[in-house]
């Protein structure tokens, strides 16, 4: 019953809307471009034509725009920096998005998709890795992969925008995926015993997943706002109100 409420639908219907956590460890929006909002100096850097679009749904004024293949914004930090997912397995992430189409693999973020360490959180179809679904990919840089997991097949079967999150919470086996604030459910094909120590692989992608020249991108015509980290896993009411409320985050 939230999925499309906006924060005057829960005036007039008299109820409160969702309170959304504090600022994470990185988030890159639109209208401040590559700046990262946090605080953290996780600054990015504009690659191909990378651009912004006045079509978003985000609650800013702008989105970032993928126009063309080899557009993405590079070395949002280091190889040392935002290591919480696959050191940790506490993180939250969360983006907003517009598929170009939603029938082909894509992803907006990440910095691996096979035995590199790192992760990639992204759109599957087929594959044996879910169809017309999310998936998050998770390495130590031992296997390949460690965690591979996705929501319920036929999530997404449209272009319009939608707010992607995915959470993990200590272990393996404890990562839920939510579309547009709803929770769905998860598919495991790999969980791993034992977390990655060390630096990524390569540094962390928005626009695509970072892993070499056969980078998974987003997709031409694709956009995508709002992108942030937490290493935290937030709670359900807080993911809603990243969703819900068009909330943009200040520091």
């Amino acid at each position: 019953m939230f999925r499309f409420l906006r924060r005057q639908n829960y005036r007039d219907a008299g109820v409160a809307a969702p309170v959304p956590p504090a600022m994470g460890a990185v988030y890159l929006r639109g209208p401040t471009g590559v700046t990262d909002q946090s605080g953290n100096g996780y600054d990015g850097t504009y690659t191909g034509t990378m651009g912004v679009t006045a079509d978003t749904d985000s609650g800013g004024t702008t989105a970032f725009l993928v126009s063309a293949t080899g557009d993405y914004i590079d070395n949002i930090g280091t190889t040392a920096d935002l290591l919480m997912v696959q050191n940790t397995m506490v993180f939250t992430i969360a983006i907003w998005v517009k598929m170009p189409d939603a029938t082909a693999r894509q992803a907006p973020c990440g910095n691996t998709l096979s035995s590199p360490k790192g992760w990639l959180f992204g759109f599957e179809n087929g594959a044996g890795a879910g169809d017309q679904t999310l998936r998050l990919l998770v390495t130590n840089g031992v296997a390949t992969p460690v965690i591979n997991c996705w929501a319920v097949d036929g999530l997404i079967t449209d272009t319009n925008w939608h707010h992607w999150a995915v959470r993990g919470n200590s272990a393996a086996s404890d990562v839920d995926f939510f579309l547009d604030g709803v929770k769905s459910t998860t598919t495991y094909g790999q969980t791993f015993t034992s977390l990655a120590t060390g630096n990524s692989a390569r540094a962390l992608n928005a626009g695509r997943a970072n892993w070499t020249s056969t980078a998974i991108p987003l997709g031409n015509g694709g956009r995508f706002d709002a992108f942030g980290m937490w290493a935290t896993a937030l709670t359900d009411a807080e993911i809603l109100a990243l969703a819900s409320s068009r909330n943009i985050l200040t520091a």
